[in-house]
């Protein structure tokens, strides 16, 4: 994505990520608490550059957040 921002292909300044929560198999196909929390803190997405901001503390650019997360990051332009 930083690529496509610097051959302007995209606009970083409006380009969004957002944290695409993952159903877990071990969950009964349900997503697990601590993935939907990060999803609902930051509802209104990250910047490209931006980290997620994880409730209780501390960031992370990308998935996984724990171990057997199944998340990933979409984008909107």
């Amino acid at each position: 994505w930083g690529e496509a921002g610097d051959e302007g292909l995209i606009d970083p300044g409006t380009a969004r990520r957002y944290w695409s929560v993952g159903k877990s198999a071990r969950a009964g196909g349900r997503a697990c608490d601590v993935c939907t929390r990060i999803a609902q803190h930051n509802r209104a997405g990250v910047g490209l550059d931006e980290p997620f901001k994880i409730p209780g503390g501390g960031d992370t650019f990308l998935p996984p957040a724990h171990p057997g997360c199944r998340c990933g990051v979409t984008m909107r332009f």
